[in-house]
């Protein structure tokens, strides 16, 4: 549904205009006024004949129109009557900007669904309660009490934090305004996930940029994520990354994860670019909105001084921005115009003394190599400095050139004022190095994820009767986790290669057992309450005959008596030893609002200590499992270090998409552990060493 009736009204009501200046609502009501909004305003007051020289009404019934769009700044107790009287009119939007509901507490919240209940009854889109209001430049709409309308530009604001917003807005108004702004409130009823498509199907809107503290509703997140940043990219600030608030997990993946994670692989998913604060949230929205997205990767650094040269340089490295090797006759070029001192390669220093045509020659230069597909422009305040000029050369060059041009000015005073005549121009001018190349890779990044294509999960042949059998005994039985012969079960009916093995009750069972599998094997305590079997004692492994099984039973079952006398012991698994080899874990961790979270890392009892882990959600396809063990510092490892032969990642990639599918189709899985996931040399697969499986719902 398109939401034009909020964002390019043609009538607004504002409930709530006080006759004094000073209160929510009058402020409002003169911010659309001061804005010059071209359509009706009318204020609705029961207590006023007249706002402002304007004519005011008792109530929306007695308004000589059917607003579009009605701004509620009353009381929040008399909300409810005021969004009846809304609904009988036929108002089609409305943004309550008052305040007093679920952020207040229980009745609070109660009253917010209750107004929530009656839009929905009536057919209205509501925006809010307790936020700023919104405001759309290209339309000389300001619905807000946020201050005075900012220039119209090509970024839209989606934020959760009205302070934030109010801080934004004072930012735009110095930097080239904006497309839109929306302060997100309660979100009641209209959430992040329709401003993002109501932005992006907005002309003129070439970057969303917002700040988020939680999503409403993730899958719808996720869905419309993933069609707006195909067109249009989105920037997000998601604050709240501490997991000092997060529930106690017994598996090593949910320790691992929390929300942040969730959220990190979330915006992964669906194309979204991350900000890590507010100043990369502004410098990375402002070169999208001013700047062509680069052709691919390869960046040419000019500047006037070396120290800035190999701070970009370093940022470079550590972000995955490429430098683009000069061609010969790029480096020939350079020689030509360039004084002997000078630096033609890449970084390309011109040296102190560097007037603007020097910078003016070397950049044309630099341009018309095939292998730079961005410029970055560092400049010092040195004494035959001229930035003013330096800065004409640049934008005039940048203009003629379509290369995705970026700049950086060092210093305050002295380069403030061609920083703005710089971004006047359309060229983003940042402070440090280090934040032109943050906006630059994420430029990069973004190029890139724009095209590749949907992850389309394959479909994996599955006994899924089976694990349906095996989940509803053990949630009939009333267990958290499933039992370590029937985790077996599970693993097997989706192919998850696992060494062969049961759970024995007794000594003669498990001598049985490990006759029939054949030596040398393992004994690993089976209990429930008992994650970190190594940690007490549980395990024992490398038995090579039925005598050290003996001895084996008594002193594993013994150490786990001793050391955890509450724990419910059900005997041990008797496996078959795994042939040596390089150890990952998989794992799989349920998150509230996008659901099964996949992880992958280095595995054995490594993982909680190096914490080199990536996560994505489920469903998995191979190359998007593949991108995933790639982000590890393991795959350096897997890949084949100091001479050894590479491990079997194809068979790694398998398996994380076999945990994605099974997570994917049984709900109740909360939590799940391969660990370790040991893998042979590169064709020789991989086998799943010990697996836990807890369940919920």
């Amino acid at each position: 549904m398109s939401l034009e009736f909020l964002l390019a009204p043609r009538s607004v009501a504002v409930i709530g205009a006080g006759r004094e200046p000073g209160g929510v609502g009058r402020s409002v009501f003169d911010a659309l006024i001061d804005g010059g909004f071209p359509g009706h305003v009318w204020p609705v007051n029961p207590a006023a004949d007249e706002i402002a020289g304007r004519p005011a009404f008792h109530d929306v019934a007695s308004l000589p129109g059917t607003p579009d769009l009605a701004v509620i700044a009353v009381p929040a107790t008399r909300v409810p009557a005021v969004m009846e009287e809304c609904g009988a009119a036929g108002v089609l939007g409305v943004v309550v900007v008052s305040a007093g509901f679920k952020e207040t507490g229980p009745a609070g919240g109660a009253l917010e669904r209750e107004i929530a209940s009656i839009a929905r009854a009536h057919g209205i889109r509501m925006l809010g309660p307790n936020c700023l209001g919104l405001m759309v430049p290209s339309q000389h709409l300001n619905a807000s009490f946020a201050g005075t309308m900012v220039p119209s530009g090509s970024i839209a604001v989606v934020t959760q934090s009205g302070a934030l917003g109010t801080a934004i807005l004072d930012w735009a108004r110095g930097r080239g305004g904006l497309a839109g702004f929306v302060s997100l409130g309660n979100r009641a009823d209209l959430s992040e996930a329709d401003f993002l498509r109501a932005f992006a199907e907005r002309g003129g809107t070439r970057v969303i940029a917002g700040y988020l503290e939680s999503v409403v509703d993730g899958e719808a997140f996720l869905r419309t994520a993933r069609e707006v940043t195909r067109t249009v990219p989105v920037v997000l600030l998601k604050a709240g990354v501490s997991e000092a608030g997060a529930r106690a997990v017994s598996s090593h993946t949910g320790s691992l994860a929390g929300s942040d994670a969730a959220y990190e692989a979330a915006f992964e998913a669906a194309g979204v670019l991350r900000a890590r604060d507010a100043e990369q949230l502004f410098g990375i929205s402002e070169a999208f909105a001013a700047q062509p997205l680069p052709a691919g990767r390869g960046v040419a650094i000019l500047t006037n001084a070396g120290g800035p040269a190999v701070m970009a340089t370093d940022a470079c490295e550590r972000l995955g921005v490429s430098l683009a090797a000069l061609e010969p006759t790029t480096i020939e070029a350079l020689r030509a115009v360039l004084p002997p001192a000078a630096a033609p390669y890449n970084p390309v220093d011109i040296l102190g003394d560097a007037p603007p045509e020097r910078y003016a020659q070397a950049l044309r230069i630099l341009a018309g190599d095939p292998g730079v597909h961005s410029l970055l422009v560092l400049l010092t305040p040195q004494e035959q400095t001229c930035p003013d000029e330096a800065a004409s050369a640049i934008a005039a060059v940048a203009s003629e050139c379509g290369r995705t041009t970026l700049a950086v000015l060092m210093g305050e005073d002295t380069v403030e004022p061609a920083r703005r005549s710089l971004a006047a121009a359309g060229i983003p001018a940042y402070r440090y190095p280090e934040n032109a190349v943050d906006a630059l890779s994420a430029m990069e990044r973004y190029a890139e994820l724009r095209v590749r294509p949907a992850t389309v999960a394959p479909t994996v042949q599955a006994d899924r009767e089976t694990v349906r059998r095996v989940l509803d005994e053990a949630r009939a039985a009333g267990r958290a986790f499933v039992l370590d012969e029937h985790a077996a079960e599970i693993a097997a009916a989706y192919g998850i290669p696992q060494a062969a093995g049961a759970v024995a009750r007794d000594r003669a069972e498990a001598l049985r057992i490990a006759d029939d599998i054949g030596y040398p094997v393992a004994l690993k305590v089976a209990s429930p309450d008992i994650l970190h079997k190594t940690d007490i004692g549980g395990v024992a492994l490398g038995i090579t005959d039925a005598a050290a099984l003996g001895v084996a039973w008594d002193r594993v079952l013994d150490s786990a008596h001793r050391r955890m006398p509450d724990a419910a012991i059900w005997g041990a698994l008797v496996q078959r030893m795994v042939p040596p080899g390089f150890e990952v874990i998989i794992g799989v961790e349920r998150d509230a609002t996008f659901g099964p979270l996949i992880m992958f890392g280095l595995g054995g009892v490594y993982v909680e200590v190096l914490r080199d882990v990536a996560f994505r959600l489920a469903p998995l396809d191979t190359a998007e499992a593949m991108r995933m063990i790639r982000g590890t510092r393991a795959y350096g490892l897997l890949r084949g270090a100091r001479g050894a032969k590479p491990s079997d990642v194809d068979a790694i990639a398998d398996v994380l998409v076999r945990v994605a599918a099974l997570a994917s189709d049984f709900p109740e899985i909360v939590e799940l552990d391969i660990n370790p996931l040991v893998v042979a040399q590169r064709g020789c697969g991989a086998i799943a060493a010990d697996i836990r499986i807890g369940i919920g719902g």
